[in-house]
């Protein structure tokens, strides 16, 4: 065994560990939540069954008790992002060692957005521009605004090759 097979070895067993402690997160989080399901909910009924002079009869029940989701909402916070680290340690361990060497903060699981940025303005459609000479016949060139691309750390993205 070469030293860095041994260190791939070890690299894919952390993103192992990480999906490990993520199902154990995920199992304390299904137990806080049957806890919170369990607990005994303390009513009242509101009605206007006093109102003797009302066309319109209402009941309602108000829940007079407030549930706390706090140490459940940090527990899926939690059980997140040990998965996406869990992915990250996949893509390291896969990532050949130049790379790693050359842009260590560039690699990483590739996350985009399919949604327009809502703070860059929208370009407003182009009207298709033709170019042509009398000797040769050429296509349509169809012109766009500017692009907004981003650097490969902006996106997420592991490396261009």
């Amino acid at each position: 065994m070469t030293e860095e097979s041994i260190d791939v070895e070890l690299l894919g067993q952390s993103a192992f560990h990480k999906l490990t402690h993520s199902f154990a997160i995920r199992d304390r989080l299904r137990d806080v939540l049957a806890e919170q399901r369990a607990m005994e909910r303390q009513y009242r009924r509101r009605d206007n069954s006093d109102e003797f002079t009302s066309r319109t009869a209402w009941t309602e029940w108000v829940l007079e008790s407030d549930l706390n989701y706090t140490e459940a909402a940090l527990l899926l916070g939690d059980l997140i992002h040990n998965l996406r680290a869990a992915l990250d340690h996949a893509v390291w361990a896969i990532t050949p060692v130049h790379l790693q060497e050359k842009r260590p903060t560039e690699v990483a699981f590739a996350l985009r957005s399919t949604e327009p940025a809502s703070d860059a303005p929208t370009p407003a459609p182009a009207k298709p521009a033709t170019t042509s000479s009398p000797a040769t016949t050429s296509t349509p060139t169809t012109t766009t605004g500017p692009t907004n691309r981003k650097t490969p750390a902006q996106t997420g993205a592991i490396c261009n090759r």
